[in-house]
């Protein structure tokens, strides 16, 4: 059990993994609370390596040897506050990075740089005309961590953990229908639980386009064309990297069905959009439909996140997040209810973007099937970067364990045990 946590806290830590990478941990803070700040991207100074921090502000990051040895910059930064850079090794003396809150009122903003009477509607169009400007053209490979869970009741049932190459050879040039259509995937490691839960029988094997068709820059969304269906309006102005984003808010509200059935469907979200670009800096939404039909009820809710990093001049996804549950209530004739209910927690981090020496694939989303037959290496995870643990991870591992050993869990799901 102990090889399989995390280091999590404040403490800074340096490993070596398999002589070829060190490892540096730290936490991203406000400088004016000491409160966590979660989802930071943090990056390596010109360099293409990075991670996000966790929810708790925690991050850990596995770098080559090489790059230590130079003592390079990471760089931190995160709508709202001042980017905030420092030496790699300065980690060992300061574990808290500490970034400042940037503030800017909205008229200011409206004034100085952009025309004025611009809607929110127009904000939206310039931006998703942008998009070739911003995000590359030209092929790319992001090699991230994936990481699973689910829970029913009180207890987690489902935990997976992967190493993911997603291959996009065309780039940014146009919109897809599907991540099916643009992208190749390869999961080159695999470390998961067996599935525990039991209220929903059919759930996805692996989640990873549902993750990555949040993606508006890639994916055809109704908010291409600002539908008049949804409401926009400019709700803030902040900074990013000392370039002020302009905030909006878009809504939609139906509400549909007769006497015996009911449904309504709500959709709030935001993006955050750079002043001077026009570069979708990151995208949040929540969902939420209820079907009501006689005695039966049924509710799925969906939150989701997007996050983009700049590297070398251009925007790539840095992390994706996606979380939700499903309720089903059924009255009886005794009046008694049935009720199920499962929860389900989906995010994926990029750790290195390669746009050089690319060794073009082809892949798919795999199925049950091909998630029994990839791989496991202890050895492998040593020297991987992935999304530090936080409280919450170190409960869904102890169910798990009260369930059967999880490192027994681990090694039997490998192609040698099928």
């Amino acid at each position: 059990m102990k090889s399989l946590l995390l280091i999590i806290g404040v403490v800074f830590s340096v490993a070596v993994a398999a002589q070829t990478h060190r490892e540096i941990s730290g936490r991203v803070v406000d400088a004016s609370t000491g409160e966590p700040l979660s989802y930071v991207n943090i990056g390596v100074k010109g360099e293409p390596h990075g991670c996000a921090s966790n929810a708790d502000g925690n991050f850990t990051l596995k770098i080559p040897y090489e790059l230590w040895e130079s003592n390079v910059y990471i760089r931190c930064s995160y709508i709202g506050y001042r980017s905030y850079e420092l030496a790699v090794q300065s980690l060992e003396k300061t574990p808290d990075i500490p970034l400042k809150p940037a503030a800017i009122q909205l008229q200011e903003v409206v004034i100085e740089g952009m025309e004025e009477g611009l809607t929110a509607e127009e904000i939206l169009l310039r931006a998703f005309g942008s998009i070739k400007n911003n995000y590359p053209r030209e092929p790319y490979l992001l090699q991230t961590f994936y990481r699973h869970y689910c829970k029913e009741d009180t207890s987690y049932g489902r935990l997976i953990e992967a190493a993911v190459d997603v291959y996009n050879p065309r780039g940014h040039q146009r919109f897809f229908n599907h991540p099916r259509s643009k992208v190749a995937l390869r999961v080159n490691q695999l470390r998961r639980s067996y599935d525990f839960t039991q209220n929903f029988l059919k759930h996805d094997a692996i989640s990873i386009y549902s993750l990555l068709e949040h993606d508006y820059t890639s994916y055809e969304t109704p908010l291409h064309g600002v539908p008049t269906n949804y409401s926009y309006q400019l709700v803030d102005t902040t900074f990013f990297d000392g370039v002020p984003v302009l905030v909006i808010a878009y809504h939609l509200k139906e509400d549909r069905g007769g006497k015996e059935r009911h449904e309504m469907t709500r959709v709030d979200g935001k993006l955050y959009v750079a002043e001077n670009t026009n570069a979708i800096l990151k995208i949040e939404e929540t969902d939420s439909l209820l079907i009501a039909e006689g005695q039966e009820q049924r509710m799925d809710a969906l939150h989701w996140m997007l996050v983009f990093r700049e590297y070398e001049g251009q925007y790539y996804l840095n992390y994706v997040m996606e979380e939700g549950y499903t309720t089903e209530q059924k009255q009886l004739e005794s009046g008694d209810t049935l009720s199920w209910d499962h929860f389900f927690h989906v995010e994926m981090m990029t750790n290195k973007v390669v746009t050089e020496g690319i060794k073009p694939f082809k892949g798919k989303e795999p199925n049950r099937e091909a998630l029994a037959k990839m791989p496991y290496q202890q050895k492998f995870w040593d020297r991987y970067t992935t999304l530090q643990q936080t409280p919450l991870d170190k409960k869904i591992l102890q169910d798990l364990e009260n369930e059967y050993s999880l490192q027994l869990q681990f090694r039997e799901n490998q192609p040698d045990h099928h």
